[in-house]
């Protein structure tokens, strides 16, 4: 963890694409990894987007747990059933946001993307 706290100390870290489980090689975060991601992302000012379209997919003896669950500050996560149930494309994709000041800014960003 010492080298993202070094990378997320830089100022030019805004954001931490989290993906969770990770994705090609199947890890799963602990509880504790998940909390010291939280508080490194607190103390930095670092929001969260957390990749979890594999939640379902998880063939370790440690649980999926959602970002959503450890969260401290601002933070995104968006899933699908794309990879669990096997069906393609963005039309089942959904999104959740620990924010009540974000959701209504966000479709007019994605548009604009």
């Amino acid at each position: 963890m010492a080298a993202l706290d070094a990378v997320l100390a830089r100022p030019e870290s805004k954001i931490l694409l989290l993906c969770s489980p990770q994705n090609p090689t199947g890890k799963v975060w602990t509880r504790d990894e998940l909390e010291t991601m939280a508080e490194l992302c607190h103390r930095h000012g670092v929001r969260v987007i957390s990749d979890e379209i594999h939640m379902d997919m998880v063939w370790s003896a440690q649980p999926h747990i959602p970002w959503s669950n450890v969260a401290r500050d601002s933070w995104a996560l968006l899933t699908s059933g794309s990879k669990s149930f096997n069906i393609p494309a963005l039309t089942g994709a959904y999104g959740l946001i620990g924010d009540e000041e974000r959701p209504q800014s966000l479709p007019q960003r994605i548009e604009g993307a």
